[in-house]
């Protein structure tokens, strides 16, 4: 989605589907799988480093590792943070209404005991798309959603890799290359050194043969800089290759 398209559909929810808010603001600024996002507990939440740690997935009913087996930490943004809390507060006091003790399931079920079906997240989301008046989208798109505005917002590949949880960048690289900028400028230049630019003269860049001022403790030839010596001869190479006349070159000491 867009940047647009995601604010239609917080706008929507927030607005025809309330209790679904925190869980697709979840979706779309923490990147989570689907199954990730029913796996949550509220334990996971870290509120003082703002982070949640993504160790469990809930697919098909059961409760499994999430994909490559790893668990990771994932940063939480400022908004989404804020809209857990006041979710976690609204969760609270619902089952205080009911006489229930405090859910332990950050995106419960009705009821709040049971973890959510992915069948039915998948309806619902297709419901919220119409009432956003946004073409038909599924769960995963969030997650798209996410990974594709970190990276066009020049966020490091490395990164973003690293929150969607991939083996590789090279993974994300894979699937999200289009949305990296396009270079639209010639970067080659951060390699040169401004000391050679500025002290370059133009007696440095002549081509036509003729030597800098020498110092008085070089001799120049036509083969190169010489080391300095008492006596030096100097023997010019005609175009042939063959030996030409020498020089006797007398250096002081």
């Amino acid at each position: 989605m867009s940047v647009e398209d995601a604010r239609q559909l917080i706008d929507a929810v927030r607005t025809q589907f309330a209790r679904w808010t925190a869980f697709i603001l979840c979706g779309l600024r923490a990147g989570l799988r689907l199954s990730e996002l029913i796996g949550l507990d509220w334990t996971d939440l870290d509120e003082r480093a703002a982070t949640l740690t993504i160790k469990r997935a809930f697919v098909r009913g059961h409760m499994v590792t999430p994909k490559n087996h790893q668990s990771r930490v994932v940063d939480v943004s400022p908004q989404l943070l804020r809209a857990l809390l006041v979710y976690r507060r609204a969760l609270r006091a619902f089952a205080l209404r009911k006489g229930r003790p405090a859910p332990t399931i950050m995106f419960p079920a009705v009821g709040g005991v049971e973890r959510l079906d992915d069948s039915n997240v998948r309806k619902v989301f297709t419901r919220m798309c119409t009432a956003a008046k946004l073409r038909s989208h599924s769960p995963h798109d969030l997650r798209d959603t996410y990974a594709s505005q970190l990276l066009s917002s020049n966020v490091p590949l490395l990164y973003v890799s690293q929150q969607l949880g991939h083996s590789s960048a090279a993974v994300t690289l894979k699937h999200y290359a289009k949305w990296l900028p396009k270079p639209n400028a010639r970067y080659v230049q951060v390699l040169d050194w401004e000391s050679i630019g500025s002290q370059t003269s133009s007696t440095d860049t002549r081509m036509d043969g003729e030597s800098p001022e020498l110092s008085k403790k070089i001799v120049v030839s036509r083969l190169g800089i010489e080391p300095r010596t008492r006596r030096l001869r100097v023997c010019l190479l005609s175009e042939n290759g063959q030996r030409g006349r020498c020089h006797r070159a007398i250096v002081g000491a």
